[in-house]
């Protein structure tokens, strides 16, 4: 067994994989997909991704339903995010609020849990 770093040029072994659909959407820059292979089959993997997230959205309760307020935060956001991704951005939904916004916006739901991880890193 060995674990490496797969090329972005090798990314199409992944095709058939659950991280797949995904890969297209993903710039070598701000990825890195490790790999463990048995014998040269791919038995395991786990991309390391540089994402751009938004969080932390709060409206004041006297706002919540303002289409104008609404709006008016996420292009302001979205004009943030563009020099940081290519063309998408995570966001995570910790309420009905965010969760229609993001919806409306187009997002997709992603069928996972989030978790914060410390590593120990500077």
């Amino acid at each position: 067994m060995k674990a490496r770093v797969l090329d972005a040029s090798e990314w199409g072994l992944l095709e058939d994989k659950p991280l797949g659909p995904l890969m297209p959407n993903l710039r070598p820059m701000d990825t890195r997909i490790v790999v463990v292979e048995d014998d040269g089959e791919i038995v395991a993997h786990l991309g390391v991704l540089k994402v751009t997230h938004l969080e932390g959205l709060w409206i004041a309760p006297k706002y919540r339903g303002n289409v104008a307020v609404g709006r008016g935060l996420l292009e302001g956001a979205m004009r943030q995010v563009r020099p940081w991704s290519t063309d998408w951005v995570m966001a995570l939904a910790a309420d009905d609020v965010m969760s229609g916004l993001v919806t409306r916006l187009g997002g997709v739901r992603l069928p996972v849990e989030s978790y914060v991880m410390h590593f120990g890193g500077d």
